[in-house]
Parts: structure tokens; C-alpha cells; sequence
């Protein structure tokens, strides 16, 4: 088959032809297609991708993750985490067995922030060294600590081995970049991003244990598996950090509230997951200051300008 057939078959459509390519295909020749083709890079990839096992998936994920041009991976031209955010409108919702509750209109991230996107936190001369943002946290000497080191250090992967009081600390820098407010999911926003609003207990699959992946993958591989609301990644990969329980979106954890917290629940399950683990009520408490190759978190975004006034 010829190299021109093979880019042929690949705009068209056809498995083989798909198949053939993204086994032949270095990633440089990948992204450049992205680019000459003028296409939405998360589309392309979710029409593509969706033929390929788990397995493949997430070899072909590791193979482009220093070029993954996908909006929501990575870092943007600003050198700030470029968010993806999905809108999950105002509405009642079902939380654990039948529970009806409410929440206004939130935004949460597509995907969980990924190894480039928390390092970009790490590298920045305000970033993990500032001790303002671990204030209260007893953990203040950690901004002269050196953060813990990814275990599958790939760009495009879920940021692993990062404990609650990280996040939070992550969280705090990007609100003062970003200019809103940038947090972990509550319980509750967790939940009905996760289920929607007819209470899905498996709304997605994902990289459990079991699918054969045995690590982390590429955040966002599984593009036929999107919660109700369009997010992806809630099954599986890594356990996500939630902020509280609290039914009020505008909570902000001060120096109060980390003084007195003992564990906090991560949510969704991890690739060392059963499927009962990774269901949308289950809840897993670890302690604020674990990390671990399996835990990592997505964020929530309240009063973005471009998204607010919709």
C-alpha cells in the first residue's frame, strides 16, 4: 500500500486503512496531519482512536505525548494549564441511593490535569516554591520541598502522586493566573458531572482494572464514553480528589478548614480499580497528604468570563 493511500483511507474513514496508519505513522507525521488538515484535533482523535483496543489505545497515546495536540491536554501559549471546561447545567440530579438534590450551573474540567499541566505549577518561579498557597495547610515548609516525581512520566497522562493539600495548592496558583476561581469538585458537582441527571451508576467505561492497560493512560482515550455532560476520564486511570461534601459551589478551603480535616474522599476509581470501585457513588477516603501512582484530580471553574454569561 502506498503512502498516499494509507493518508487516504485515513481521511475517509476506514479501519484498515486507520489501522495501518496509526501502526506506520511516527507521531511527528500524526500531529502534522492534525495541522494541514485544518481539523479539530479531539475530534479527529475520537473518530480515530475509537477502532483501537485498550491496549492500543493507550500505546498510541504514549507515543504522541509530547505532541498531543488535543485542546485541554496541555499548556497553553500563555504557559498556563489550557482547561477544557464542560458546562453542567443548573438542575436536580440523583446523588447515591436516590438522594434529590440541587445544584446551580458549574463547570468542570473535560479531562484531570495532566503531568504537563501540573508541571508547568512545578516550574513556575510563583508556583510550587510560593508559600502562599500552602498556607494553613501544615504543610507550609512543602513549598521548599521538591515535589513527588510522576510515576509514568508521559505529558499527556493524568498528573499521579499528587496528595489532596497538592491539588489544593495547584488550585490556589492557578485562581490567581486565571483570574476566577479555580477548585476541587465537591462531592456533589462530582457526582452529577459524573452521572447526570438520570443518576447513571456506570456512565462510562474506562481504564479499570481488567481492560489490560495495568497504568496510567493518556487522559481522554476513551472518547465513546463521555459522562452525560461531555467529561471524560471519570472511570478509572486515577482516583480524583473532591474539595468537601458541601452542597455550596463558592466553598473555599481557608485555613480553617485544612486545619481540621483528617481524610478526604477521592472519587472514580483508578487502573488498579474493580468496576464496583470505579462506579459513580463510590468514594474512597484517603488521607490529605497520600499520593500515590493511582490518585490524581480534575478542577472546577466558577465565574469564567467567556463561559458565565451563556
Amino acid at each position: 500500500m502506498s503512502f498516499g493511500s494509507i493518508l487516504k483511507g485515513f481521511a475517509a474513514g476506514t479501519n484498515g486503512d486507520n489501522r495501518l496508519l496509526m501502526e506506520l505513522l511516527p507521531p511527528l507525521l500524526y500531529w502534522w496531519h492534525y495541522r494541514l488538515t485544518l481539523c479539530d484535533p479531539n475530534e479527529i482523535f475520537a473518530q480515530r482512536i475509537e477502532v483501537f483496543s485498550p491496549i492500543e489505545r493507550a500505546n498510541w497515546g504514549r507515543a504522541i505525548h509530547d505532541l498531543d495536540p488535543r485542546s485541554g491536554v496541555g499548556i497553553g501559549e500563555n504557559g498556563l494549564p489550557e482547561i477544557s471546561w464542560c458546562d453542567v447545567p443548573s438542575g436536580e440530579f440523583i446523588y447515591q441511593e436516590g438522594k434529590i438534590e440541587m445544584l446551580p450551573t458549574f463547570h468542570i474540567a473535560k479531562y484531570p490535569i495532566t503531568y504537563s499541566q501540573f508541571q508547568a505549577f512545578i516550574n513556575a518561579p510563583d508556583g510550587w516554591c510560593n508559600p502562599q498557597w500552602w498556607v494553613g495547610s501544615k504543610a507550609d515548609i512543602k513549598s521548599q520541598e521538591k515535589p513527588s516525581n510522576q510515576k509514568f512520566q508521559f505529558l499527556n497522562h493524568p498528573r499521579e502522586h499528587v496528595s489532596w493539600i497538592d491539588a489544593v495548592a495547584f488550585c490556589r496558583w492557578l485562581t490567581e493566573k486565571m483570574g476566577f476561581i479555580v477548585r476541587l469538585p465537591s462531592e456533589y458537582e462530582w457526582e452529577k458531572a459524573a452521572r447526570g441527571p438520570e443518576g447513571w451508576l456506570y456512565p462510562i467505561e474506562g481504564n479499570i482494572m481488567g481492560v489490560g492497560i495495568e497504568k496510567t493512560c493518556a487522559v481522554g482515550v476513551f472518547t465513546e464514553y463521555p459522562s452525560p455532560y461531555g467529561v471524560l476520564d471519570m472511570c478509572g486511570n486515577v482516583w480524583e480528589w473532591c474539595l468537601t461534601d458541601n452542597v455550596d459551589i463558592s466553598m473555599q478551603v481557608d485555613e480553617d478548614y485544612f486545619s481540621k480535616i483528617a481524610s478526604q474522599v477521592s472519587r472514580g476509581g483508578s487502573w488498579r480499580s474493580n468496576k464496583s470501585q470505579a462506579s459513580a457513588t463510590y468514594g474512597f477516603p484517603f488521607s490529605p497528604s497520600f499520593h500515590s501512582n493511582h490518585v490524581g484530580f480534575r478542577v472546577v471553574g466558577v465565574g469564567i468570563p467567556h463561559l458565565s454569561n451563556r
